[in-house]
């Protein structure tokens, strides 16, 4: 810049240095669960997250790639908006561009936990493409604390009636789970005397237990369920008194 009249020069000049960063997209990758899973748990959730830490949008294609532990955890689901996802190889992969600081949507694992699984499992994930070069943080891995299975099932049979409809005698029987997890159940009945037939609960057809006795089976009970249903006895013969049959719980187990 000069002026008529300035009769110094030196100072007529400025010049202010600027830095361009390249633009550079980096990713980063999260793996979250919500509280403590438990032993034969069904459907538990982990969290994944990616994040665009970097100074550039990403080009081309992103793969999320979910490693589980090699025992405790059985992967039955995973899914994301706008993610293509295979369960049977556990990855999630889109094209679309992710801007600098911004984050795609997230991806939900779906499990469930082994009846054996070990006190502590770890998840682990991994990201890749998308014009990342910074593998320093494209890996994350998630500690989840396992705890043992516990359930409180009680057996609770009423008095036997007579049904005059039928002619069978009747006996209610009631099954809440006190918790505090959540069980698969079975119920068999064991020792008809000789002159008693039993017939299957609420119209089920009877199984057979592995121990040859006839028994109801249910799925998942949460804490506070109760089940209830009816036996139906018909007299085969004249039986010697007294008539007495036993009851009891079999594979409970958390679900």
């Amino acid at each position: 810049m000069t002026t008529v009249g300035d009769l110094n020069s030196a100072n007529n000049t400025a010049s202010d240095p600027t830095t361009v960063l390249p633009s550079i997209p980096d990713l980063r990758i999260n793996k979250t669960h919500a509280g403590t899973f438990v032993q034969g748990q069904v459907n538990a959730q982990y969290t994944i997250g990616v994040t665009n830490v970097g100074t550039g949008a990403t080009t081309g294609l992103v793969t999320v790639t979910d490693l589980l532990p090699p025992a405790g955890l059985t992967a039955v689901g995973i899914g994301g908006t706008g993610w293509v996802c295979d369960l049977a190889v556990l990855s999630c992969s889109r094209a679309d561009p992710l801007a600098a600081g911004a984050n795609y949507e997230p991806i939900t694992v779906t499990v469930n936990v082994a009846a054996n699984a070990p006190a502590v499992v770890v998840n682990q994930a991994t990201v890749a493409g998308g014009g990342d070069t910074n593998a320093a943080n494209n890996a994350t891995a998630d500690p989840t604390t396992v705890a043992a299975s516990s359930v409180n099932v009680s057996v609770s049979l009423a008095a036997i009636t007579l049904n005059r409809a039928t002619g069978r005698m009747q006996q209610l029987v009631t099954l809440p789970n006190n918790g505090p997890n959540l069980t698969s159940l079975a119920l068999a009945v064991d020792a008809l005397p000789p002159a008693m037939a039993l017939f299957a609960p609420d119209g089920v057809t009877a199984a057979t237990a592995p121990a040859g006795s006839p028994y109801r089976e249910w799925g998942a009970m949460p804490t506070g369920t109760v089940r209830a249903f009816t036996l139906e006895f018909v007299r085969v013969a004249v039986p010697t008194p007294p008539v007495t049959y036993n009851s009891r719980l079999i594979g409970p187990g958390p679900r």
